[in-house]
């Protein structure tokens, strides 16, 4: 009988052509990675929309490389996109919608579901700031698809996105460019997503609501909200303000965003953002214009928003509406949306503000920080500021209330050198006599300044 021979095991070979369809597919997961990367940018626009940033996340890509892990022979590095051009000046209209709970598919969700939150917002690149127009969801218009007089949030609900564009062009005369639409649900997520929030909560926030399952309870002082207790936050209106207190609350949101975003770690939280962005989204601009304006974001801070709520009152007719005020309307519109402004560099000379007319100042803060106060009292004195009140006032946040609309721009830059800690201080365009007349110690105030225990005097 034939001896066999014992099969000898030989170390596989790994074939020229086998080795070159390794280094392509490690090459296309990389490349995916980085189509991850730009689809984030794209999308960051549209996310941030609803947190009130929409192009908050382009803070993330600044650095020219990310360095995502490897080893220093095998470093995985990620090069970032080319920078884009800066986007063109746009009015965009930005809307929150409520989730349809019949919806079982990412087309359906928005369909018949009205805008919780409602805003215009313009963007001008070449002095990087925005200026934000809250329109309470009330407020009473003429809803033209349905030829009827209804609530502004009904209009998305009657006839999408294109039906809300035309309501509010009508009832405001902003001519709008694009929309941006976010279902509110996933803000929870997103701000998850992110790792939490840090906000100052100015009063105690109370309310229960069990047949909802909505339980609010905040104490004052600073709070690091996870996307639940956002969303809580967000929707409070149990206080004597309602609506516009909570508009009030949002705005604030959008700030402490503003500040969340600049937080360079905040690069490692990109994986998650991807998976809670797409099924939440729904936008008309172009891939190209939300790269552009997540990009405009890395220059955007909180001292570059400016902020407003559109004037009107509250009629308790056979339904509740917000009436606006057509002429108040229409000036702060003017001055917030269509006047184009102009730079605001510094420039000792002009910024000293010290004209022939100094702007009138008052001052509302908790009573404990008197002392404090006065000494910057006598700065802005010092600055050519003319401070016509001084009023104690508790659960106050650290705002420039803007009242006079006429105001030249760099008074408010001015006004944000006078102390290091007014840097950063939401700047809020508020007429009296339109949603915040009960901020002021004196009528005759250009500018109330409210200080308030998160200021750290």
């Amino acid at each position: 009988m034939p001896t066999q021979r014992p099969k000898i095991k030989h170390p596989p070979k790994q074939s020229s052509q086998r080795a070159l369809q390794n280094a392509l597919k490690r090459r296309a997961r990389k490349q995916r990675f980085r189509l991850r990367i730009v689809k984030l940018i794209t999308i960051a626009t549209a996310i941030g929309t609803a947190l009130f940033i929409f192009f908050g996340l382009g803070l993330l890509i600044s650095p020219p490389d990310i360095n995502v892990g490897g080893n220093k022979a095998n470093p995985f590095i990620i090069r970032t996109p080319k920078i884009p051009p800066p986007p063109k000046d746009m009015i965009i209209l930005l809307m929150g919608v409520d989730v349809n709970p019949e919806g079982k598919s990412e087309k359906d969700a928005f369909w018949g579901v009205r805008t919780d939150t409602i805003m215009l917002a313009r963007i001008r690149s070449k002095e990087k700031e925005v200026s934000v127009v809250s329109i309470p969801r009330d407020s009473k218009v003429y809803l033209t698809q349905s030829g009827r007089i209804g609530k502004v949030n009904s209009a998305f609900s009657i006839g999408g996105a294109k039906q809300a564009v035309r309501v509010v062009e009508r009832a405001t005369g902003i001519p709008i460019d694009h929309y941006a639409v976010i279902n509110l649900h996933g803000i929870v997520d997103a701000i998850d997503a992110l790792g939490g929030v840090d906000l100052y909560i100015e009063k105690a926030m109370r309310y229960n609501d069990n047949s909802g399952n909505l339980h609010i309870n905040f104490e004052p002082g600073q709070h690091h909200l996870d996307g639940q207790k956002a969303m809580e936050y967000l929707r409070f209106r149990h206080d004597e303000l309602g609506d516009i207190g909570r508009i009030r609350r949002q705005q604030k949101m959008m700030s402490a965003l503003t500040k969340r975003f600049n937080d360079p770690w905040i690069i490692t939280k990109i994986p998650g953002l991807i998976d809670v962005a797409l099924p939440h989204v729904k936008t008309d601009l172009s891939t190209e214009q939300l790269l552009q304006l997540g990009w405009f974001g890395r220059n955007i801070n909180r001292s570059s928003v400016h902020v407003s709520t559109l004037p009107g009152y509250t009629s308790n007719e056979d339904i509740s509406y917000w009436v606006i005020k057509r002429q108040q309307a229409k000036k702060l519109l003017t001055h917030t949306l269509l006047t184009p402004k102009a730079s605001t560099e510094p420039n000792e000379k002009k910024s000293a503000n010290k004209t022939a007319k100094p702007t009138k100042i008052g001052l509302l803060y908790p009573e404990h920080i008197e002392e404090s106060v006065n000494r910057l009292a006598l700065a802005l004195e010092d600055k050519g500021f003319t401070v016509i009140c001084q009023q104690p006032k508790e659960n106050l946040a650290t705002e420039i209330l803007q009242h006079d609309t006429d105001l030249p721009q760099n008074a408010i830059h001015a006004l944000k050198n006078v102390d290091s800690s007014l840097q950063q201080a939401n700047h809020v365009i508020a007429p009296i006599g339109g949603t915040f007349e009960h901020l002021y110690c004196s009528p005759r105030e250009d500018i109330t300044l409210t200080l308030g225990n998160d200021l750290g005097l």
